[in-house]
């Protein structure tokens, strides 16, 4: 991440049903009040969604981490646009795990 990103850290200990909607309505707030009316798309900086839930919010076979952008559907490995990024961060399954304190993530 470097200058031109705006990051959000978002922490949420009960599971309210609604953290794929909190999240996109967030990103999309903090995208569109980076411009006027007139200007460029090209000025548009990332936007980086971090969320550390106290839940599950995937099924349990999805690791306690996961990052999600935009790709197309039928071409997985082509990634349409990164200009939105997600990250989801499960505390109860990523206390399950035996952790490297050497590893920036953990």
């Amino acid at each position: 991440m470097g200058v031109n990103t705006y990051v959000d850290i978002e922490m949420q200990v009960i599971d309210n049903k609604d953290m794929i909607q909190r999240s996109v309505f967030y990103s999309s707030k903090l995208m569109t009040e980076q411009l006027a009316t007139s200007e460029s798309y090209q000025k548009l900086k990332k936007v980086v969604m971090i969320n550390i839930l106290n839940y599950s919010l995937l099924p349990e076979e999805y690791e306690c981490y996961n990052k999600g952008i935009l790709v197309l559907d039928k071409h997985r490995e082509y990634i349409l646009t990164d200009l939105i990024e997600y990250h989801f961060i499960e505390l109860n399954k990523f206390r399950k795990i035996k952790h490297n304190i050497n590893d920036k993530f953990d």
